[in-house]
């Protein structure tokens, strides 16, 4: 699959289409430059054409409750083995736009394929089997809209590939959901060319982009580099992708962080920023004890992270008028506890919850010869997952 984004509910994301309706996009471009890859994030030995895991980061000493050599955290992935779950969510949105909504379903993690590489390529089909939704309208009026009880794959974004009809992703056994590198094309008229480069010659190089293939010329080429394809936190996803497991052995109270590239949308997100930022998420050993043969690990983590326009780490990646008019700022913040069949490799239950915010400030005229107006639109969504093992299940079941 070409490391490019999808049209489908992919785009970048930008509080222009999501919030104000166009106020942003009206008082200025982005240059969309990237800053460099971060140097926590992973390097790659030679072009990135499959996805590849993080590393870890270093974190300072703690005391640990068990002296001994500690243990290693591990998921492993069967293929035709898949594991069922019962799971539910209860999400809130404040702010421009308002909904309560809850849901109960099922969910079936199925490993379709151990890739040489170290990989499973893995699959979540969720099944619904409640659904409610309100919406909340700005004079107080709440309408109930409609949700039915469908069955999908869940969708994390771009860094995935269909195997036998189903969308799949890449993860480690540390529960790792891995991520491509996509091509940057700078031009020596300050814009930028995404996607990812399939030809070169000469005098040419052939891009493929979410627009379709672009052919460019050398001589207007300032530089090529690379940069990360982030996750895409949409809807419950944030819910998928945290722990992530230490490289190394732990013991009880040992402390251990990871980044992630993630780009923050919603269901209505149209139009394209360089919004993407990096999450870091810390995990720690809470608890280990031993259920019969089974070794049971209780592992708590935290994830933060945010983007902010206005802010020195992302400046070039926007034009002075763009800054000078507009500011785009989005956060994440989430907890959790998760219980780990560590003999197995199997997760038994989780609890998430997570706070995204997401903020657009536009200094622009509402129409022609008027005075600019400042105006700002919030969004703030909170969302409690929970999630328990029910059995494993054939792949044909």
């Amino acid at each position: 699959m070409p490391a490019v984004l999808r049209r489908r509910g992919l785009q970048l994301f930008g509080l222009a289409a999501l919030l104000c309706a166009g106020l942003i996009a009206c008082a200025g471009t982005a240059t969309q430059k990237e800053i460099p890859v971060s140097d926590d994030g992973p390097k790659s030995k030679e072009k990135e054409k499959e996805p590849k895991p993080v590393k870890e980061e270093p974190t300072q000493p703690v005391e640990t409750a068990n002296t001994g050599r500690g243990v290693l955290l591990r998921l492993k992935h069967r293929p035709g083995q898949d594991a069922l779950y019962e799971a539910n969510f209860d999400r809130r949105q404040e702010g421009t736009m308002k909904f309560v909504e809850a849901g109960a379903f099922t969910l079936r993690f199925a490993c379709l394929e151990n890739a040489s590489n170290g990989l499973d390529l893995l699959s979540i089909e969720r099944v619904y089997t409640d659904r409610t939704r309100t919406e909340i309208y700005p004079n107080g009026k709440k309408q109930p809209i409609l949700q039915p009880n469908i069955k999908e794959f869940l969708d994390f974004g771009p860094n995935m590939q269909y195997v036998a009809g189903a969308r799949a992703y890449a993860f480690d056994s540390q529960g790792c959901m891995a991520y491509r590198k996509e091509d940057l094309v700078h031009l020596d008229d300050k814009t930028l060319v995404r996607g990812e480069i399939t030809k070169q010659d000469p005098n040419f190089i052939t891009v493929e982009t979410v627009q379709g293939q672009k052919y460019i010329a050398r001589a207007r080429i300032a530089k090529i580099d690379s940069a990360d394809i982030p996750h895409v936190l949409i809807y419950d996803t944030p819910h998928y992708y945290f722990p992530i497991f230490s490289s190394k052995p732990v013991s009880v109270g040992d402390t251990w962080a990871f980044r992630l590239p993630v780009i923050l949308l919603t269901e209505h997100t149209e139009g394209v920023l360089p919004t993407h930022f990096q999450v870091r998420c810390v995990g720690k050993l809470r608890e280990l004890q031993t259920s019969g043969d089974h070794q049971i690990a209780t592992i708590e983590y935290t994830y933060t992270g945010d983007f902010d326009s206005g802010a020195d780490a992302f400046k070039d990646r926007f034009s002075d008028e763009f800054r000078e008019k507009n500011r785009v700022m989005h956060s994440i913040e989430g907890s959790g506890t998760l219980v780990l069949d560590n003999t197995r490799g199997l997760i038994l239950e989780k609890t998430d919850t997570f706070k995204m915010k997401m903020i657009g400030e536009s200094h622009a005229p509402k129409s022609l010869n008027k005075p600019a107006e400042e105006n700002i639109a919030k969004l703030e969504l909170t969302s409690l997952f929970k999630m328990k093992y029910l059995r494993d299940a054939k792949g044909s079941e």
